[in-house]
């Protein structure tokens, strides 16, 4: 814990006036090299960008491929079910209506006169 309160060594002060010597050169820089990076840069972007949104409407349509014939699977199951267990003695027809209603009700005269 003490060793936290000495102080540096020669040897470490000039390591760290190294450091600050670094850290403060300039570094020439060529604009054209720059610009090249650049430009490769929103290339690569522009490609990758391209690539996700194609993916991306692909995914959908395969998506919407699979949710199609899951349909057509569930309904062709279901008849396949009803074909192999055959017609269901318990189901009747429709009832018809419990009240009869006439035909002729609301009909227009002139064609009640055509029949």
């Amino acid at each position: 814990m003490l060793h936290l309160f000495r102080r540096p060594k020669p040897a470490d002060s000039i390591t760290l006036s190294m450091i600050d010597a670094i850290a403060s050169m300039e570094v020439e820089s060529d604009p054209g090299i720059l610009n090249r990076s650049a430009n490769a840069i929103d290339v690569i972007l522009d490609d990758a960008r391209g690539e996700r949104e194609r993916l991306q409407r692909e995914i959908t349509d395969q998506q919407e491929r699979l949710r199609q014939t899951n349909v057509v699977i569930a309904s062709f199951e279901a008849a396949a079910r009803g074909l192999e267990v055959g017609a269901d003695p318990d189901f009747d027809e429709p009832a018809s209506p419990a009240i009869p209603v006439s035909r002729k009700r609301g009909r227009r005269p002139e064609l009640v006169a055509a029949e």
